[in-house]
């Protein structure tokens, strides 16, 4: 599965809270605003996750990739599209 969130301002703090304390994908930390003196476009995490069938049971879904891209900066629907198509799509 991946997940494209257009612009790191725009993202809901219960969903970030969610990849980080639930699906341990997430790490905060590791964003930067610059890397080697330019700008980042984007931040990608991946990992394989384990989700449960019911709160109360301790049986599981198969394991699933997921990936989670952070764009830096709100670009657009049309752009979030061209990242999934052209970029992730590709490599998948």
């Amino acid at each position: 599965m991946c997940v494209v969130y257009d612009g790191r301002d725009r993202i809901e703090k219960s969903m970030l809270e969610y990849m980080e304390r639930k699906l341990n994908i997430y790490d905060k930390e590791m964003l930067l605003a610059t890397h080697k003196n330019n700008p980042v476009t984007m931040h990608l995490f991946e990992k394989t996750v384990s989700l449960v069938k019911h709160s109360s049971q301790r049986e599981h879904y198969q394991p699933l990739q997921l990936i989670m891209c952070i764009k830096e900066l709100n670009a657009g629907k049309l752009s979030s599209h061209n990242w999934f198509f052209a970029g992730f799509c590709r490599q998948l």
